[in-house]
């Protein structure tokens, strides 16, 4: 329609400009005839209205009483509105809408062509990511691999699962930085206190038992995990495993007979008594064991002899009444331990117990009647007198025997065959 418009407005102006014999009939003015094609061009008026090219006609849409209908592609300026201006307004409707076979405006950017993968492209800062760097990171389109940047585990990949605190991927292996276990892989699942990745074996650094794995659990005096072995870094027992629990001077040990120590806790219970530290190395403090004190001895041979300790039982060697034990108290002057029975050796008095006060020729005794004597203090109270006749203890009761009246006492003091009355 606007195209039958234009192309009357174009024959109209060129029929005015060309009648009879190329003057114009009513312009009062010459118009050269050898330029047609010029004059036809400012008659299409390309850069005014229809109305303005014709200012009292009013044709209906596609046809005009005076001459053929205006070629709408000749103006492609005018809207609908234009062409037809007694017709209903349509604003919606421009130029495509009046001529659809319009060629569409040569600055028109075609979308991108993304082929058969474009469902599953990811579009990235205005980029299309493809099938190497599928992955639309901080900074664009990206594989997602270890060292990429990162700010949440969506921006890497399945191989390098975890954004680390440095803001890049990684697997979490042994030496990536870390500030949490979770930052971690599970064959490497503890962060330790240098800031990276590690198991907690041996020797791996530790701040306490929680960088430490299974198999060391323990988190030694020099920072480093341990299993508490025979000999490892030990400032304390609790640096110690179950093989060697007791920390000695040189690390940690079991605590036997012959360990080094400078504490008796340093040593472990030998023999059922519990170990001690004698000059230095360790010993079950039982009977026989190395000696200076009597601390340095178990409850089963507390005291220290002579020859190390000792219960302090009969015949146990003495210095003094300390070796000695509760049943056998006394150090004889033979330096044995006894309880000064009847018939134990002794050299005075003091070896023999309160049952056999007395020290006679054959060792302690009651002194009583038949006692052997050497004088009156071998004998008792009982039997005070010692007889020259027997060399015996006796009271002289009539009938004993004697060799004076020494012998015979108050009841029979005459001596003739044996004490008399």
């Amino acid at each position: 329609m606007r195209r039958q418009l234009l192309h009357w407005g174009a024959t109209l102006a060129a029929g005015t400009v060309f009648g009879c014999g190329g003057s114009s009939a009513g312009s009062g003015s010459d118009v050269d005839a050898a330029t047609p094609d010029s004059a036809v061009a400012d008659a299409s008026m390309s850069d005014a209205s229809l109305s303005d090219a014709q200012p009292d006609a009013r044709p209906d849409v596609g046809s005009s009483p005076d001459g053929p209908p205006v070629d709408a592609a000749l103006r492609p300026d005018l809207t609908v509105a234009d062409a037809a201006p007694d017709a209903a307004p349509r604003p919606d409707l421009t130029v495509a809408d009046a001529a659809p076979d319009a060629a569409p405006a040569p600055d028109a950017t075609p979308p991108p062509d993304l082929g058969p993968d474009a469902a599953a492209a990811v579009l990235c800062l205005g980029v299309a990511c493809g099938a190497d760097a599928p992955i639309c990171g901080p900074n664009g389109c990206q594989a997602g691999a270890e060292g990429d940047p990162c700010v949440s585990p969506a921006d890497c990949d399945v191989f390098t699962p975890i954004c680390g605190p440095t803001g890049h991927c990684q697997d979490g292996a042994m030496g990536d930085p870390c500030a949490a276990d979770a930052d971690c892989d599970p064959s490497t699942p503890l962060c330790g206190p240098d800031g990276t990745c590690q198991w907690g074996s041996e020797g791996e650094p530790c701040a306490d038992a929680t960088d430490c794995a299974p198999d060391s659990p323990l988190c030694g005096p020099n920072g480093t995990c341990q299993n508490g072995d025979l000999g490892d870094a030990c400032a304390a027992a609790a640096h110690c495993g179950a093989d060697a629990p007791v920390c000695g001077p040189t690390g940690c040990q079991r605590g036997l007979a012959g360990d080094t120590c400078a504490a008796d806790d340093q040593c472990a219970p030998i023999a059922g008594a519990p170990g001690v530290c004698v000059a230095g190395f360790c010993q079950g403090g039982d009977a026989g064991s190395p000696c200076v004190v009597p601390g340095d001895c178990s409850l089963l041979a507390p005291r220290c002899g002579p020859s190390g300790c000792q219960s302090g039982n009969e015949g146990d060697p003495c210095q003094n009444g300390e070796d000695c034990g509760p049943d056998a108290p006394l150090c004889t002057g033979f330096q044995a331990c006894q309880n000064g029975d009847a018939g134990d050796p002794c050299l005075g008095d003091g070896d023999c117990g309160v049952d056999s006060p007395l020290c006679g020729p054959g060792g302690c005794q009651a002194g009583n009647e038949g006692d052997y004597c050497l004088d009156a203090a071998h004998c008792g109270p009982t039997a005070p007198i010692c007889s020259a006749a027997t060399d015996q203890c006796q009271n002289g009761v009539a009938g004993d025997p004697c060799l004076s009246p020494l012998d015979c006492g108050p009841t029979a003091p005459n001596c003739s065959g044996g004490c008399q009355p």
